[in-house]
């Protein structure tokens, strides 16, 4: 089972985040897709006292050359 965080993301964008990457992160990871879960917290990114929820996304356990996403 693979889990990957997902940081400071609006919970709609994080489902859609999710349904463009599962199967081609089951695919880098030589999985099925069904051993990859996604798990993303109601949370926050601030900086310098400005959400940056809407524009900063931060994915943990996913090797950094596949996060190349533009909101």
């Amino acid at each position: 089972m693979i889990t990957v965080e997902l940081l400071g993301i609006d919970s709609y964008l994080a489902q859609d985040l999710c349904k463009d990457v599962h199967e081609g992160l089951a695919n880098m990871y030589e999985t099925k897709a069904e051993d990859i879960l996604f798990f993303a917290p109601e949370s926050f990114l601030i900086y310098k006292g400005l959400e940056q929820t809407s524009s900063t996304t931060i994915i943990e356990n996913i090797p950094f050359f596949i996060l190349l996403f533009s909101f």
